[in-house]
């Protein structure tokens, strides 16, 4: 899925996270958001614009990591549905670690979910190659090799369940 962002000149850090709120409705991962906002070009966007931009992206960024931590507080009280919804949602936003990727590849291989957990790491690989491709991409190489790695053993754990039905 591609999407075409431009980040508006001109806003404090509560229009950006407006801003911000506004795209991820439309469709937009909060992960490429942050991607984004940290990158703002020099030439472009003035010397305040860019600190707006760094403090919006450190508030929408701990949103994330705040789901990830609920998600394990569920998962601790043996609220595993719950905990799924956290994750998805980060998996959803392209959270740029490898946590709730990892959770939900032990939570769906225990249920026997191979496929749900092969459709996750295709998520990461997907929002990791965007990343790569938006400048910096020596710095996702391991990350990309990391997902695809797993995208491929899933693959082999999904056909071989599939042979045993």
């Amino acid at each position: 899925m591609r999407h075409e962002v431009v980040i508006p000149k001109g806003l404090d850090e509560k229009r950006i996270r407006e801003w911000a709120e506004q795209q991820n409705f439309a469709g937009v991962p909060l992960g490429l958001i942050c991607e984004l906002l940290l990158g703002l070009d020099p030439e472009i966007y003035t010397t305040n614009e860019r600190i707006s931009a760094s403090r919006a992206e450190g508030s929408l960024f701990g949103a994330m990591v705040e789901r990830n931590i609920l998600g394990k507080q569920l998962e601790a009280r043996k609220l595993t549905p719950e905990a799924i919804r956290m994750y998805e949602q980060n998996v959803s936003d392209w959270f740029i670690g490898d946590f709730p990727y990892r959770r939900l590849r032990v939570i769906y291989a225990r249920g026997g979910r191979q496929d749900l957990a092969l459709r996750v790491y295709q998520s990461r690989a997907e929002s990791l190659r965007t990343f790569s491709a938006m400048g910096k991409s020596g710095q996702w190489e391991r990350a990309i090799s990391e997902a695809e790695a797993w995208i491929a053993k899933l693959a082999v754990a999904g056909e071989r369940r599939q042979d045993h039905l």
